[in-house]
């Protein structure tokens, strides 16, 4: 089973995906690593931080 994101647009043989998503799912992560920062760093509470990289890493693969 192959999943891919994106759709084909007239004209171009692969899949694109749209900058506004991508733009948006950026600011969403940067949002996700500065909480992960908070968490880590200045309250010395380390639970969070593999729940946020796990899902930094799953984003990164997709887009």
């Amino acid at each position: 089973m192959t999943r891919s994101f994106g759709e084909y647009i007239d004209g171009t043989p692969y899949k694109v995906l749209d900058e506004r998503v991508i733009r948006a799912s950026a600011g969403i992560m940067l949002f996700l690593g500065l909480i992960a920062f908070v968490n880590g760093f200045v309250l010395n509470k380390y639970d969070v931080i593999p729940y946020i990289s796990g899902f930094l890493v799953l984003n990164f693969s997709i887009g």
